[in-house]
């Protein structure tokens, strides 16, 4: 009795901190494998994406995902034009000055 109550405990226990971890975190999908990011606020939204196969509107409809993709290093795989990419630094820029 003892031992599956321990058992219990402990599966409860990994089981809330892998619900945790996923409010925190981006898990998205790639060609290449799994990439994991912070997220900006803990949330069950965006916590997991396939972006294999995702186009351009794809990833205006989660912006939380795209921001998090390009501000981790990963903007190979955010489709954007090279007027996008230099108006994005540029804000980027622009906001580090202001801080």
């Amino acid at each position: 009795m003892i031992k599956s109550a321990i058992g219990t405990v402990i599966v409860l226990a990994v089981g809330a901190f892998l619900a945790y971890y996923a409010m925190g975190h981006h898990i998205v999908k790639t060609d290449k494998g799994y990439i994991t990011m912070p997220k900006k606020e803990m949330s069950i939204s965006n916590t997991f994406a396939d972006i294999r196969n995702w186009e351009r509107g794809d990833f205006e409809d989660h912006p939380e995902i795209t921001k998090a993709l390009l501000e981790n290093g990963h903007e190979d795989l955010v489709p954007m034009t090279s007027s996008e990419r230099i108006k994005d630094w540029l804000k980027d820029k622009a906001g580090d000055l202001l801080d």
